[in-house]
């Protein structure tokens, strides 16, 4: 499976995000204050928003009572 970096400035991945949207993160703020994804030039910020959506969208459908 392909997991790609997601911020190239902090060598943030994809699966690295997923993870902690499986462990509560829930908004762009917080992934920012746990990841730093997004904090310094910015050009990830949609691709982290794209991904914050979609995969919570998943793992809320996959985890109704969470």
């Amino acid at each position: 499976m392909s997991d790609p970096y997601i911020c190239l400035c902090n060598a943030v991945r994809q699966s690295q995000i997923e993870e902690a949207i499986d462990n509560g993160i829930t908004t762009f703020e917080a992934l920012q204050a746990h990841l730093e994804v997004a904090m310094n030039c910015g050009a990830c910020a949609t691709d982290v928003l794209n991904i914050l959506n979609t995969y919570k969208k998943k793992h809320d459908e996959a985890n109704p009572e969470s």
